[in-house]
């Protein structure tokens, strides 16, 4: 409570257009008390000046508009594109060889622009940030991303990923082992009935 009354005390010393002398100090509780009235053992306190802002008048405005062209903004200027999923060296498993590509691309997308994955050497267009791809082989694949203008021309380029597609096969060991234990079972049932 004690330090919610001083804030709000230098809130409003500091507020008052006025610059008079602060002064700080420690309590004998071990609080620190600003005031503008100098106590034993207080320290002046150095205050910025005031920032004032003075507007100018709408016709210095308008006169500047007309005979000024606009700043002439770059639109190629991309600070970062990065892919966030997934990461390089990952393992993903899926038996449809499912992926979903995210990035990350500061600041956003400019209009005119375009994003291409590369996945495997195979340019795609994509219309954001995510996207899924379908049908992938295991192995290896390789993923990068970069924005072009209308001409075709790379503005930004990110990092190549490497992530590794696992897809369970009939021949795994975990398959295999119930394929051989199911053939057994059958094998024994077929010795004890043989004719039927």
């Amino acid at each position: 409570m004690k330090l919610i009354q001083q804030l709000v005390i230098l809130g409003l010393i500091l507020s008052n257009p006025v610059q008079a002398e602060i002064y700080r100090w420690v309590d004998d509780n071990g609080a620190v008390v600003y005031s503008d009235m100098p106590q034993k053992n207080a320290e002046t306190v150095k205050l910025p000046g005031l920032d004032l802002y003075k507007g100018s008048s709408s016709t210095a405005t308008e006169s500047r508009s007309s005979t000024s062209k606009p700043a002439k903004v770059d639109k190629k200027k991309y600070s970062g594109l990065k892919i966030t999923s997934p990461i390089n060296e990952a393992t993903i498993r899926d038996n449809a060889g499912k992926i979903t590509i995210s990035m990350q691309l500061t600041p956003k997308l400019k209009t005119g622009h375009e994003i291409i994955i590369n996945l495997d050497g195979k340019d795609t267009k994509v219309p954001g940030l995510n996207h899924g791809f379908t049908g992938l082989d295991r192995g290896a694949h390789t993923i990068s991303a970069k924005v072009i203008d209308a001409s075709g021309q790379a503005l930004i380029t990110s990092e190549q990923i490497t992530f590794q597609l696992i897809r369970q096969s009939l021949l795994s060991p975990a398959n295999k082992a119930k394929a051989v234990a199911k053939a057994k079972a059958k094998a024994q049932q077929q010795a004890v009935s043989p004719g039927i």
